[in-house]
């Protein structure tokens, strides 16, 4: 990846700007050694801001000698409460793209931000940090040699994050988006200013980590942090943690999670929120779990051990249920669940099995018309269908867009009553018709399509081969989008990736190049799959499982959906209320209608679901009305959007009122999930209907 400067270069009109927030306080004996080291630092161009707590010796001397030395120079007056005070007022006055933090007693390695802004150059989007270990030296007594702290990469478990601190504030350098985030709230448990914002990015960004070592950290009396502690005020510190009933680390890390779960990943949410309960909980539950993780907490043998003991603390629990209840009543719903649904679905399980294992049912088909440019096709579209009313202009919309791009259709339609009405709709010079029973869902279908294809010789002279079906809507303005999708390139292109609990393309709408599909792993999978009609089991052996067998292939899905794409299209401006009661909805209203769901915050947590979510139902409103990108049948179903949200959209992709009213209906005919009731809410709940 392209870093910001490969080379050691002036500091020029052409440098990239740091803006270096420097809290001081009767810093006159080591000050000016900071200062020239900052002057010596190549490729950027550096705005210092200062702030002082009330010195009383010769620091705002000196700062003001070197003012000049500066691309700029900004001198505030300090809050003059503690340190961590300092910076995060500092903080408040920062606005560049890149923010380092400086201690005014270290000194700086020449290239410390120039690696830092070459980390964080590769960390673009999300909040990012980056920081590097330190050459700890006493220049008071020479004879001290000096140490590499840390001497090794940090553990990269989010517990031992947020039970120690491994970024030393002198080298964290942040991005703009990483500094909007942290000037959301000023907290009042923070154990120290570097250690909260490195949580913080942790948690809802991302962070880099240099092992060479960038600043050489000064030890000395005076120190806040960094100088080791002797035995005996290591010891006074575990007393003190095994009898009081909260630590501050604890407390700083509520705190953080109190106000900040909005933006977390829902992995880091439910790490986070399992580490305080577990901690707070009886010794019988969660905390005995910590007791015996086996994920190191803290850097040092020593410190880990006292750690694992102090939580043996029987006062540091919070009142209510305790994590053994949690975990019985969680463990014991999900039981409920498998069990109640295993009986519900057995019937269904049943029939499937005859019409697939013993009378093989599901691999007979009927060819209603079959063209012969489809044997000769360079490029073959397997669309899955399953006549019903109100659907048919989304169908012959995407059979359209298909042809226009020179593609050859087989249409793939299960049986219903309506099925010979559509074969006579759709039937078109370049679209080919088989029909099925309605076995298996659309892989089902789409594995009829392919075994077909391959039994005839078609895909022997195909380069791409398209999956497609109607679970979505196309609106008039679809056409459009689905003809720009298809001239991208892309050796496997999805319209969606859903990163949810497993990386793979969504099965509406595929693409795979010749170097995939001609894989004997890709036939192989088509060959194995057992086409059930059961949801859960369609989506994960049949949609996550191909997926898994292309990316064992080495291959990765490239969305044509982005965050990025829709932001930047010149039809974003805004977001709709019903686009952000999406994209909220699961923090709850009160997020909603709090402070928090700015439209930058939106755009922040957008941006989030893209990696996490299934954004198809938490943002199919906004990449259909922004980009014409169709929309998803069920997305009513999912408690996600409202019907004026649909209506909304609906007229952004070009529909006309009767169709709109009509394709109300059919989102709208299931209701949404809050609706559900019994065991259907349970069930729903893991995803098996």
């Amino acid at each position: 990846m392209e870093t910001i400067l490969q080379d050691l270069l002036p500091n020029n009109s052409s440098s990239p700007i740091v803006q270096v927030l420097l809290a001081t306080y009767n810093g006159e004996k080591y000050l000016e050694e900071f200062l020239e080291s900052l002057l010596a630092q190549v490729g950027v161009r550096i705005h210092l801001i200062t702030s002082d707590d009330g010195s009383s010796d010769s620091t705002l001397k000196i700062l003001g000698h070197y003012a000049h030395k500066f691309h700029d120079f900004t001198q505030l007056e300090g809050p003059k409460k503690e340190p961590s005070a300092n910076f995060f007022f500092l903080l408040r006055h920062a606005d560049s793209e890149f923010v380092a933090l400086a201690d005014q007693d270290d000194i700086w390695l020449p290239k410390h931000l120039l690696n830092s802004l070459n980390r964080l150059s590769e960390l673009s989007g999300l909040p990012a940090l980056s920081y590097s270990s330190v050459l700890e030296f006493d220049s008071d007594h020479p004879t001290h040699s000096t140490m590499l702290w840390p001497s090794k990469s940090p553990y990269d478990s989010i517990q031992s994050r947020l039970l120690e601190n491994s970024a030393r504030g002198c080298t964290v350098v942040i991005n703009r988006n990483a500094l909007i985030l942290i000037n959301m709230y000023e907290p009042k448990h923070a154990v120290m200013h570097d250690w909260w914002i490195y949580i913080l990015i942790s948690v809802s960004g991302v962070t880099k980590f240099g092992l060479d070592p960038e600043v050489k950290y000064r030890i000395h009396d005076n120190n806040v942090i960094g100088k080791s502690p002797k035995f005996g005020i290591k010891t006074k510190r575990f007393w003190n943690n095994f009898t009081r009933s909260s630590w501050a680390s604890i407390d700083q890390m509520e705190e953080l999670f109190g106000f900040y779960q909005w933006s977390l990943t829902s992995q880091n949410k439910h790490r986070i929120g399992s580490l305080i309960r577990d901690v707070r909980s009886s010794l019988l539950g969660g905390k005995l779990h910590l007791v015996v993780a086996p994920h190191r907490l803290r850097v040092k043998l020593i410190d880990e051990l006292a750690f694992r003991l102090a939580l043996l603390n029987p006062r540091l629990k919070r009142k209510g249920k305790g994590s053994t209840v949690i975990f019985i009543y969680t463990r014991l719903r999900r039981f409920i669940a498998m069990f109640t649904f295993y009986i519900y679905s057995f019937p269904t399980r049943y029939r499937n099995y005859v019409a697939i294992k013993i009378t093989h049912k599901s691999d007979e088909i009927t060819e209603v018309e079959i063209r012969d440019s489809l044997k000769s096709s360079k490029k073959i579209a397997v669309v899955a269908l399953f006549p019903r009313p109100e659907i048919l202009p989304s169908v012959q919309r995407l059979l359209n867009s298909l042809t226009a791009a020179d593609y050859d259709v087989l249409t793939v339609m299960n049986q219903s009553s309506m099925a010979n009405e559509w074969a006579r709709d759709i039937s078109g010079k370049r679209i080919s018709i088989i029909t099925r029973l309605n076995i298996g869902r659309d892989f089902g279908a789409y594995r009829s399509g392919f075994k077909f294809l391959k039994s005839i010789g078609c895909l022997e002279q195909s380069e791409k081969l398209l999956f497609a079906n109607d679970s979505v809507y196309y609106g008039p303005k679809s056409e459009r989008f689905v003809e720009e999708m298809l001239t991208n390139d892309d050796v496997w292109l999805s319209m969606f990736v859903n990163y949810q609990f497993h990386t793979h393309a969504q099965s509406f709408f595929q693409i795979f190049d010749k170097s995939i599909f001609s894989k004997p792993k890709f036939e192989s999978f088509w060959n194995h799959y057992y086409p059930s009609d059961l949801r859960h089991r369609a989506i994960n052996l049949g949609e996550v499982e191909l997926s898994s067998t292309c990316l064992q292939l080495g291959n990765s899905p490239v969305a044509f959906v982005t965050a990025e794409r829709i932001l930047s299209d010149v039809s974003f401006e805004n977001f709709t209320q019903d686009e952000k009661f999406g994209i909220w909805s699961n923090h709850g209203l009160a997020f909603l209608n709090s402070g928090l769901a700015t439209d930058s915050n939106t755009k922040f947590l957008m941006k989030r679901q893209y990696l996490e979510n299934n954004v198809t139902h938490h943002q199919g409103l906004l990449a259909s009305r922004v980009l014409g990108a169709p929309l998803k049948l069920d997305i009513f179903q999912t408690g996600q959007v409202t019907p004026e949200g649909i209506q909304h959209s609906l007229r952004a992709l070009e529909v006309e009122n009767p169709e709109i009213e009509k394709i109300l209906r059919v989102m709208t005919l299931k209701g949404t999930h809050a609706s559900k009731k019994g065991f259907q809410r349970l069930w729903s709940n893991y995803g098996y209907v």
